[in-house]
Parts: structure tokens; C-alpha cells; sequence
């Protein structure tokens, strides 16, 4: 019984959130190449170089560049740089709409 009101809770909260944030949201839901990118660097913890993204997002040097400076002017992405290498991190708020992208492609949708 506490499982199903925590996940009640849970989905709740999400609610809530994506209510304040649906602008925000449905202006980055627009792009299917940013979703891509950003869960690409959800996957390194450690940071994502821009080859690495260019390579796996098959995008382009200028392609690329627009993307992150979207996600980036979106607070969902910062950058540091280790000597040489620029490395790309997700932010907190970038955090969170992977875990809602992962969420929403998770749902069931049932037919009435």
C-alpha cells in the first residue's frame, strides 16, 4: 500500500512540475536531435567531449553547436573544460527531464 502512495505522490509531483514547466518543455520536445544529445549525455558521468557527442549524435560541428547552445540557453546543460577538453554535464534541471523522457517512454498507453 505505501509503494502505490509514494509512486501516487511521485506522479503527483511530476505532474506538477511539467505544469510549471510546460513551456519550457514542449519548446525543447520540439527537437528531436536535442532529446537525443541530451540523453547521450545523460550516459557519461564523467562528461561528454564534443567528438564523442558529434560522433554518436551523427550531427556536425555547426549542427552540434546549435543544439547545445539550445540546451545550454535552456539551463539543461554546462560545460568545464579539462585542460584541453571541453567535457559537457547535464544540470540538475537537465537531470530531471531525462528521467521524465525515460518516464513518459516507460508509460503504457491504454485504449479505451
Amino acid at each position: 500500500m505505501g509503494l502505490s502512495k509514494s509512486k501516487s505522490n511521485s506522479n503527483k509531483r511530476f505532474i506538477e512540475w511539467l505544469a510549471e514547466s510546460r513551456k519550457e518543455v514542449s519548446n525543447l520536445l520540439r527537437y528531436d536531435k536535442e532529446l537525443e544529445v541530451l540523453l547521450i549525455i545523460s550516459r557519461f558521468e564523467e562528461g561528454a567531449s564534443k567528438h564523442r557527442l558529434e560522433k554518436e549524435a551523427n550531427a556536425n560541428g555547426k549542427r552540434l553547436n546549435e543544439i547545445l547552445s539550445r540546451l545550454r540557453s535552456n539551463g539543461l546543460i554546462y560545460e568545464l573544460t579539462d585542460g584541453k577538453k571541453r567535457l559537457i554535464f547535464l544540470t540538475e534541471k537537465g537531470k530531471e527531464v531525462v528521467e521524465l523522457i525515460v518516464s513518459l517512454s516507460k508509460l503504457e498507453v491504454k485504449s479505451e
